[in-house]
């Protein structure tokens, strides 16, 4: 989609694309609660490289 975009208005796809992520970035901003991750602090087992959260 960006390069039809880019060829339609004469511009870059990288315009496009820079256009969506801060679009992306402005809505999830606005709706943080929506976000929910675990904390990761990277431990890993070696034997069977499961990786492990804090806790």
């Amino acid at each position: 989609m960006a390069i039809r975009l880019s060829k339609a208005f004469g511009s870059t796809p990288e315009i496009w694309i820079g256009t969506r992520i801060t679009y992306n970035i402005w809505q999830l901003r606005n709706r943080p609660g929506d976000i929910v991750v675990e904390l990761f602090c990277g431990n890993v087992k070696p034997s069977n490289k499961k990786i492990y959260p804090c806790h």
